[in-house]
């Protein structure tokens, strides 16, 4: 997979928003395992104490991003978006979240997803400590 057209990128990894968009098969959903896969080296040890994956379709590839963070991280896998995802009490109060959203052009298509998507771009994203990435098409 040649993942080199967002190479030139450096994630800091911090509470926010990162989108990757771009046509089927670009490499978007191996370029944010990779940065997760590689979180220790970026975040200098602070672990997010929950790592949420959304996804339309399983892939392996979420397993092995899994894998790479500590057993104190909690792990949820998630085939749909859940209202849970626009509340700030499914967070910890205490450590970083993640939220990958993968596929997410699939996710979001109805009502009920915006209200969700907006509070985790936006107010969760910054007051709850939460980094979310977004890959849609």
């Amino acid at each position: 997979m040649n993942t080199d057209i967002f190479e030139p990128i450096d994630y800091l990894l911090s509470r926010g928003v990162y989108l990757f968009s771009g046509p089927s098969s670009s490499g978007k959903t191996h370029k944010v395992c990779d940065i997760l896969t590689n979180y220790q080296e970026r975040c200098e040890g602070d672990y997010p104490k929950l790592l949420i994956i959304v996804y339309r379709q399983f892939q392996d590839i979420y397993t092995k991003v899994a894998q790479c963070f500590p057993k104190t991280c909690k792990i949820k896998f998630l085939s749909y978006l859940s209202p849970d995802l626009g509340n700030p009490h499914t967070y910890p109060t205490n450590g970083r979240t993640v939220v990958w959203l993968d596929d997410a052009q699939q996710l979001v298509t109805s009502q009920l997803a915006r209200p969700i998507l907006i509070d985790l771009a936006t107010v969760l994203s910054h007051h709850s400590n939460i980094s979310v990435f977004i890959c849609l098409q």
